[in-house]
């Protein structure tokens, strides 16, 4: 699995009350995407001494703005030399390692960042995401509980674990924390998404369709759930009820040639050669070649049986659909 990027979600412009001349400035230039014209203020800002500190945190911020994420580190390094006790900079300077897939020094940083404020949960998780990147499951899956006994419904922990548990192949502690995960989460379409892979990598086709059906009765117009329940139900022996469904989803999906294809496929194998060629036409029709090859299928199919009127039905439907 692709490591995902971070956002730096504490990217943000922190004033201080007490500084009168170019801050302020600067971080009204910040704050209205004028990052080139905020970096030239911040620098004036720096020659009054107003606040380096903090000066040099929202320096990291703009350079990350404007793609420079070399400088961008440097000012946030020069950051903390000027108050080691700053947690800030370190969390940002941990997500820009983390992003430029320098994971060494992304654990070496958010690590430091942890010692400044032990109990923070983002710290944790994006800690626990570096540990996961470098194998270091061990280091990974201590942080992640921890962080849902502080807020149990953190859903990105939920699918770390998973992650880390397919690695290392429990696929059936992989699916338990995916069904831990809350239901009203952000990311419970997600979450049957994978359970339903997940059934049908273990075999349990059955298992598969009910969070296949879960997810569309959710998220209805994702057309390609429709067609991984057809193929499940269909494979766990459901014929009747696979092409049930695939009716329903070619009415509302009506250019859906794939699935017209497999429905196509199914009904052939099933022998019921009416549907078969509704099938395959719908699916010749709105493009798919493979619906063609349904159709001579059929046409051979009925040459063999010796049905000339099916087969010269077929033949005036391949001729008239061209």
């Amino acid at each position: 699995m692709m490591k995902a990027k971070i956002l730096l979600i504490i990217l943000c412009i922190i004033s201080a009350n007490y500084c009168e001349n170019y801050l302020p400035k600067a971080n009204e230039y910040y704050q209205n995407n004028e990052f080139k014209k905020a970096i030239k203020t911040y620098y004036r800002a720096l020659e009054n001494d107003e606040n380096p500190t903090l000066i040099y945190f929202n320096l990291g911020n703009a350079y990350y703005q404007v793609d420079k994420p070399a400088k961008a580190i440097v000012c946030y390094q020069t950051s903390i030399e000027e108050a080691p006790e700053f947690f800030r900079s370190y969390l940002n300077l941990g997500i820009l390692y983390y992003n430029l897939d320098d994971m060494a020094g992304a654990a070496a940083t958010l690590e430091q960042a942890g010692m400044l404020e032990p109990e923070n949960t983002q710290v944790m998780l994006i800690l626990a995401s570096v540990y996961k990147n470098l194998n270091e499951y061990s280091l990974a899956v201590p942080l992640l509980e921890k962080i849902l006994e502080i807020d149990p419904k953190t859903g990105d922990c939920y699918f770390l674990l998973y992650e880390i548990n397919r690695k290392i192949g429990d696929l059936t502690e992989a699916g338990t924390w995916l069904e831990r995960y809350p239901k009203g989460g952000k990311r419970i379409t997600d979450t049957y998404q994978l359970l339903g892979e997940l059934a049908e990598e273990t075999g349990n086709l059955s298992e598969a369709a009910f969070y296949y059906s879960q997810l569309i009765s959710i998220a209805p117009k994702r057309k390609w759930i429709h067609y991984q329940l057809v193929r499940v139900m269909y494979g766990d022996g459901n014929i009747l009820t696979a092409l049930q469904q695939a009716n329903l989803a070619l009415e509302q999906f009506q250019g859906f040639s794939e699935l017209a294809l497999l429905a196509g496929n199914i009904s052939f194998e099933g022998k019921f050669f009416r549907k078969a060629e509704k099938f395959y036409l719908k699916a010749y029709s709105t493009g798919n070649a493979g619906g063609l090859i349904g159709l001579q299928n059929l046409l051979q199919l009925y040459k063999i049986q010796g049905d000339d009127v099916s087969a010269s039905h077929i033949n005036n439907l391949i001729i008239a659909s061209k």
